[in-house]
């Protein structure tokens, strides 16, 4: 009986072990993701609003063709599904990836500020789906041509 009752102590402390060690490394995977991010960001963050604005255009070009869609529809009023997800993602990249706020990102893709509010809020709604990875994916396919 002591024994037992030894073994499950014993159990017991290497599960609390365990235990900080996941959460040692949750926060260093946490840090690498921020690194990551910086990474990613530190090329808009030499680029002043000009040269932003160019690369929200590049943007847009990587997005459209990895849609498969023309430029034109995208700047266009056009509604259909393919349409509206490629202007959503680039919306959504261009706050991301760059500096410029909401109102200068409308202007930009000659929509209104609350629908780029819209578009971004959609897309991070959609990477919370944690049953599609659909969006996730297309996310990080775009991320390696940007």
């Amino acid at each position: 009986m002591r024994n037992e009752v030894h073994k499950t102590y014993m159990a017991e402390l290497e599960i609390e072990v365990l235990r900080d060690k996941n959460k040692e490394l949750k926060k260093e995977i946490n840090q690498l993701k921020d690194l990551l991010d910086k990474h990613l960001n530190i090329k808009t963050i030499r680029m002043d609003k000009e040269q932003q604005k160019e690369y929200a255009v590049n943007i847009a070009e990587k997005v459209c063709n990895y849609y498969q869609i023309k430029y034109g529809q995208m700047m266009s009023k056009y509604r259909g599904e393919e349409v509206t997800l490629a202007r959503q993602m680039t919306m959504y990249l261009t706050k991301e990836k760059t500096a410029l706020n909401g109102e200068e990102i409308a202007k930009l893709f000659n929509r209104d500020r609350t629908t780029v509010l819209h578009s971004i809020s959609k897309i991070k709604g959609q990477l919370s789906n944690k049953f599609d990875d659909t969006i996730k994916n297309d996310i990080f396919n775009l991320n390696v041509l940007i």
